[in-house]
């Protein structure tokens, strides 16, 4: 009776275990669209569990690291070096996680640019 009670509650330890994610709320690949004075843009914003990442314009080019990665209460934040013609441009990304939306926008000294996107789904 031991062995089968000790065998029912490992099965019902490893299920609970395989339904468990353990993900931070973060990390994945997002589809991201901003809008700024400069126009639309679509981009691939990658993070990492760590919150560090990468955002690869759609249009190709060099990704751009993300650096200096935050998630607290829900606010994600980063500092990304957009180049704009040859010429560096700071920005900070300051947005929201709801479930697999993502919602915010990039600040810069010349005005700031709405952001939403998706997560994309797990393969």
């Amino acid at each position: 009776m031991k062995t089968i009670t000790l065998v029912v509650l490992f099965a019902a330890l490893l299920a609970g275990c395989a339904t468990t994610s353990s993900r931070h709320p973060v990390a994945g690949t997002w589809d991201v669209e901003s809008v700024s004075n400069m126009g639309t843009s679509r981009q691939t914003l990658m993070v990492n569990e760590d919150l560090t990442g990468m955002l690869q314009p759609a249009a190709g080019g060099p990704g751009i690291p993300l650096n200096n990665g935050s998630f607290e209460g829900g606010q994600l934040t980063f500092d990304v070096s957009f180049n704009i013609q040859g010429n560096a441009l700071a920005a900070k990304f300051v947005g929201t996680i709801e479930g697999e939306s993502i919602t915010g926008e990039y600040r810069t000294a010349y005005g700031n640019g709405a952001v939403t996107g998706v997560r994309r789904a797990d393969l």
